[in-house]
């Protein structure tokens, strides 16, 4: 009977690729654009160069508290959408989105870079995703405070909204991409340490969790 059955799956799995594939452009371009510089070891960087950094995340200073699962992360973006029919067609609409950032330090082994979060370009990996009525005990009652701190609810006139929520972070010790303009400072220790900030006034530095963002 699977035999049978296979190439319809086959079918299935084809379609749902090219869909994903479809919905990926902007974040496809964002980790293009952090491929395409130029990847260097920290301790090989100079001062003022325009590269890219990859090393192991660590906390710089408090950390940021996703609003669903409570990862103590660097970064997190955290949105709800809901589901749209219109005749056969059906999409997902942003209800909520929340994206928030904090400084961190990277460390390659050869020396370690603290990444400037302020004006950042993030494409994070979305590794939290929940659909109301399918909800764990948990993380049911975060997803409706999450929408209750922005004016939204799960139930509309006692029926319940065809929900989704999704999440995804920078925490530690994960490996992450950053690119930008370096500069060279010393720290309160005295120990020189590489900061990756804006390429210029209207840049931004780059950052990503994604695996083509790491390439070497």
């Amino acid at each position: 009977m699977f035999s049978d059955l296979a190439p319809y799956v086959l079918v299935i799995v084809v379609v749902a690729l090219a869909v994903a594939f479809y919905f990926r452009p902007e974040r496809d371009r964002g980790i293009r654009a952090i491929a395409s510089i130029a990847r260097k070891k920290i301790v090989d960087v100079k001062d003022g160069e325009v590269v890219r950094v990859v090393g192991k995340l660590a906390l710089h200073g408090d950390p940021l508290l996703a609003p669903v699962s409570s990862r103590p992360c660097a970064f997190y973006e955290a949105k709800v959408e809901e589901k749209e029919r219109d005749e056969d067609r059906t999409s997902w609409r942003t209800v909520v989105e929340e994206i928030r950032g904090t400084d961190f330090v990277l460390d390659d082994g050869s020396g370690v870079a603290r990444i400037a979060m302020a004006r950042a370009d993030v494409v994070v990996v979305h590794d939290s995703r929940h659909l109301e009525g399918f909800l764990s005990e948990n993380a049911a009652p975060e997803v409706a405070k999450f929408l209750t701190r922005h004016g939204e609810k799960v139930a509309v006139d006692g029926k319940s909204r065809d929900l989704h929520y999704v999440e995804g972070v920078l925490e530690a010790p994960e490996e992450v991409a950053a690119a930008g303009k370096a500069r060279w400072e010393t720290d309160a220790d005295g120990k020189k340490r590489l900061v990756i900030e804006p390429i210029n006034g209207s840049g931004r530095v780059l950052v990503s969790d994604e695996p083509g963002a790491r390439r070497a």
